[in-house]
């Protein structure tokens, strides 16, 4: 992953605020646009899942803009992975469901 310098991430918030057709764009707009200049590390650091030694637990919505298959492949790369499905919101689990993914981590610690 290349690491981002102060000058990228003030060109990728300008280009979000302008987007938004405002001085200063939402939270929202701001990680959107982070997200689609991003995806492709997503794909490159699913090649390194494998490697990851700790216990790990997948939390994801049922409405997740995610596909399921992707989902799925995420929890069969990553040894010993835990997957749990939430009712009721979608990727932002921990913002949409707090008090259940509270429940999940409390689960496991």
């Amino acid at each position: 992953m290349v690491p981002r310098t102060r000058r990228a991430i003030a060109a990728s918030r300008e280009g979000a605020r302008k987007r938004a057709g405002a001085g200063r764009a939402s939270g929202e707009q701001l990680l959107e646009h982070s997200l689609n200049q991003q995806w492709r590390t997503w794909i490159g650091a699913r090649a390194r899942y494998a490697t990851i030694r700790l216990p790990v637990t997948l939390v994801y919505g049922i409405a997740d803009w995610s596909r399921p298959n992707e989902r799925e492949a995420n929890g069969r790369v990553i040894p010993g992975a835990r997957m749990v499905s939430l009712e009721r919101c979608g990727h932002f689990v921990s913002l949409e469901q707090p008090d259940a993914v509270a429940r999940v981590i409390g689960e496991v610690v």
